[in-house]
């Protein structure tokens, strides 16, 4: 999409580049780019013509969007309609009249390889260009070219006009993409210097545009880890393709054999908000809620149900979204996992019962499937189960996840 995205921008006779993108919480859509990409002055500006340092970092000179030219691939024109200039920084974006899906997130520069697509001069589809070893400096970030830097044999120093404005990317293989600087001068020897984008002031960006204009820091979960802590995988029985069971025994050796209270501390700090909802209360109070739940429902085994979405997140390593009433018919959790291919699923665990597995196989087998199979045909599922049914990328996860947890 960072190919797609890029945009050549013209000004009279000068030539740089922008990223087009799509706000995070309204359908406005915007390029950002650098400030003096936009400026009409180039040619007769004397300090920019003397390479004066920061010169267009501290420049106030208004822009005449009038003259902007902003173009996509496939030669679709996107009209400015308004422009926020960021302060003692050479970036600029522009609200246009495009509409892009791709939202946009700001990340800090951290890692070691780097890439940027932009609009070489007079050429009218956008490059890739490698970068490696940023060095920062002041608020600018100097990347080294990993790609070959003449490679039709021309000076370095001409060979990168038009790439100004270009974002900085971490990583291709993502649905949200994290722009790290805004490519703003070409360097000595082999080495192309940035404005970084962590330290931006987004509350003032997103009050001039009434949107918030990039997405937030990327969520992070703690996985729950505490039932492979206390707990060896022993042995495992393959019912079918599609129900394996699996035999666990305590790590404690000695009397008592099971040792569950690491489990039932985490359960009363952690989980129980679930069943009594997430409110303004006293840890002391929280562990009495989750006391009465447990005396006054013991019938419906809430300590059992909820151990169940910690196995379920320890082992499959796919951390609890949220479960459904205590008292529901079709108690169930709700976790979601990232597969290997970068696909987000959303799981689905429940309770199977508690006999004893060696005196009851049988019995236990049918408990389980039947449960399996009541949510299957419980008709107030539909929805759910349709939901579940589909793939989700990062950025339908971001939304999933303000849906679920936000206060």
């Amino acid at each position: 999409m960072s190919r797609k995205n890029a945009v050549k921008i013209k000004v009279n006779d000068s030539e740089s580049s922008g990223y087009f993108f799509k706000a995070s919480s309204k359908d406005d859509s915007f390029v950002i780019s650098s400030k003096h990409g936009l400026c009409s002055r180039q040619s007769d500006c004397e300090e920019f013509l003397d390479n004066v340092q920061n010169c267009c970092r501290l420049c106030t000179q208004d822009l005449n969007i009038d003259n902007i030219s902003f173009e996509i691939e496939g030669n679709k024109k996107l009209k400015p309609i308004s422009y926020f200039s960021l302060e003692n920084k050479d970036i600029v974006i522009t609200k246009v009249d495009g509409v892009s899906n791709y939202p946009l997130r700001i990340g800090k520069i951290e890692k070691e390889k780097y890439y940027t697509y932009g609009y070489k001069s007079k050429c009218d589809k956008p490059g890739r260009i490698l970068l490696n070893e940023p060095d920062l400096l002041d608020g600018i970030c100097y990347f080294n070219i990993c790609s070959d830097a003449t490679p039709e044999l021309i000076e370095k120093s001409e060979e990168y006009y038009g790439i100004s404005g270009s974002l900085v990317f971490d990583s291709p293989e993502k649905d949200v993409l994290t722009a790290h600087a805004v490519i703003t001068t070409n360097e000595t020897n082999n080495d192309l210097g940035s404005e970084i984008l962590h330290d931006i002031d987004f509350k003032e960006i997103n009050n001039f545009f009434g949107c918030e204009v990039f997405l937030g820091k990327k969520l992070q979960f703690q996985l729950d880890d505490t039932f492979s802590k206390n707990f060896s995988k022993i042995g495992e029985v393959l019912v079918s393709d599609k129900l394996q069971i699996e035999i666990f025994i305590s790590s404690y050796k000695g009397i008592p054999y099971f040792n569950l209270t690491p489990i039932a501390d985490a359960l009363i700090q952690s989980k129980f908000y679930y069943v009594f909802g997430n409110v303004s209360r006293s840890d002391h109070i929280n562990i009495i809620a989750a006391s009465n739940i447990i005396l006054n429902k013991s019938h419906l085994e809430p300590a059992n149900k909820l151990l169940t979405s910690k196995l379920t997140e320890s082992i499959l390593s796919a951390p609890h979204i949220y479960s459904t009433s205590i008292d529901d018919n079709n108690y169930h959790h709700i976790h979601f996992k990232q597969m290997t291919s970068g696909d987000i699923e959303l799981i689905i665990s429940c309770y199977g019962g508690g006999d004893d597995l060696p005196k009851d196989i049988n019995g236990t087998l049918t408990e389980l499937l039947h449960n399996i199979n009541t949510y299957n045909l419980n008709k107030n599922s539909i929805i759910e189960r349709s939901f579940l049914n589909q793939k989700f990328t990062d950025a339908q996860c971001e939304i999933l996840y303000e849906i679920f947890l936000s206060d």
